[in-house]
């Protein structure tokens, strides 16, 4: 039992002292041992700084020579102009995280990296190395690094400008469910609800509320809130989905949504929730060709390139016509519709811009694509919404964005 103590307090001791000062503890441990109150006390510790997960992680730049899959996978990543992502393989964790700037030349340099639960938050700068020469076109420097141990993440927080140590971290939000719904918290339900929200919070009489929603297909399905954290102004949820309904299961798409209340009175600028849902049922449309715009739709595309609007919508007899354009660093991309689904009288496309041909001639230039699709249902849509995550950044979070960033 003796020796069992002892080497506890060894570890303790390699936690609390420093190597100049471990000679001195041993001389003090038989001291220690003959203390349960202490000891208590060490191992209690020795315990909460082993399970608090805010503490530095150790990581490795990598540079040249990645593993295949890691390369092909930063390649999507910039690709598809990704702020940041994580993969793991095997007991390593591979961290990507980017940063548009407005001119060429930057780089990003990790400052530190602590681990919250699932999510890994990165701290990190960007500046320009002496006598690098620059160019004004907008830029996308990106960063690659490497982390081993036996946590499981599954999102990235860059952070910027932001002291880590100074960051507010709750890891145990106390919440409930919500089952009877005031008057005003209906009304706010019916327009989530209207237009396909996933998630939202809001604060009704100094009490927070956070609404969260998942599409299934079939009966009996319940959605259950696993986990609420925060990080900084950043509030986020893990829910997953039990059937509670045995046997065969009709065919039908519902939705399913838990309403929680936080305890306290919270300022959280932004939620984010784990969901695959699906918003809407699929929409059947044409990609126009410039050659089949009529003079209506000409001069409708001319005025939303001059006032750089980015998504429209127009209604033209039977038929709805939406206008997506998107910003380039260089010539020779184009939009890529990835899904037009509706629901009621909403309108949501889910849409990318993607290199066309690798191998082609591009000019340093910014270039603005764009693409108008045709919609044949005899149908007026009142709203129009980007459900496009990649084009949205959506993890660049509140409270969070580079300053400098080009809108």
């Amino acid at each position: 039992m003796k020796m069992y103590r002892l080497i506890i307090l060894t570890v303790i001791l390699s936690f609390t002292m420093t190597s100049i000062a471990f000679a001195q503890g041993i001389d003090e441990l038989r001291n220690i041992l003959n203390d349960r109150s202490m000891l208590k006390f060490s191992l209690g510790r020795s315990e909460t700084l082993i399970k608090n997960s805010e503490f530095e992680i150790k990581y490795k730049i990598l540079t040249n020579n990645l593993p295949a899959e890691i390369n092909k996978w930063v390649e999507e990543n910039v690709k598809a102009k990704e702020t940041s992502a994580v993969k793991q393989i095997g007991n390593k964790k591979y961290v990507y995280v980017m940063q548009k700037t407005n001119t060429s030349g930057y780089t990003l340099n990790i400052q530190n990296v602590i681990g919250v639960k699932d999510t890994l938050v990165v701290k990190y700068n960007t500046d320009i190395p002496k006598d690098v020469m620059t160019a004004q076109v907008i830029s996308y420097p990106h960063i690659v690094f490497v982390v081993e141990d036996n946590n499981d993440y599954n999102r990235v927080l860059p952070i910027k400008h932001i002291n880590i140590d100074e960051l507010e971290i709750n890891k145990d939000i106390k919440y409930k469910e919500v089952d009877k719904f005031s008057k005003e918290m209906k009304a706010w339900i019916e327009e989530n609800k209207e237009l396909g929200k996933l998630q939202d919070i809001k604060t009704i009489k100094d009490k927070t509320y956070v609404y969260i929603m998942k599409q299934v297909n079939g009966i009996g399905n319940n959605l259950e809130i696993s986990d609420l954290y925060s990080i900084g102004s950043n509030l986020f949820v893990n829910y997953n989905n039990r059937c509670t309904h045995k046997g065969h299961q009709k065919k039908q798409i519902n939705n399913i949504f838990k309403v929680v209340e936080i305890e306290g009175k919270a300022n959280y600028k932004k939620i984010l929730a784990d969901s695959n849902a699906v918003l809407t049922e699929d929409i059947e449309y044409k990609v126009l060709q410039y050659d089949n715009y009529k003079k209506e739709i000409k001069t409708w595309v001319e005025d939303n390139k001059k006032k750089a609007i980015m998504l429209s919508k127009k209604q033209i007899g039977d038929k709805t016509y939406v206008f997506i354009m998107g910003e380039a660093p260089t010539s020779g991309y184009a939009i890529k519709i990835n899904d037009i689904n509706s629901k009621n009288d909403s309108l949501f496309v889910d849409y990318s811009i993607e290199r066309m041909n690798k191998d082609d001639f591009v000019l340093q230039v910014i270039t603005y694509p764009y693409i108008v699709v045709e919609i044949e249902n005899n149908k007026e849509y009142k709203n129009i919404i980007n459900t496009s995550k990649k084009i949205q950044q959506e993890y660049m979070l509140d409270g969070f964005t580079n300053p400098d960033e080009v809108k």
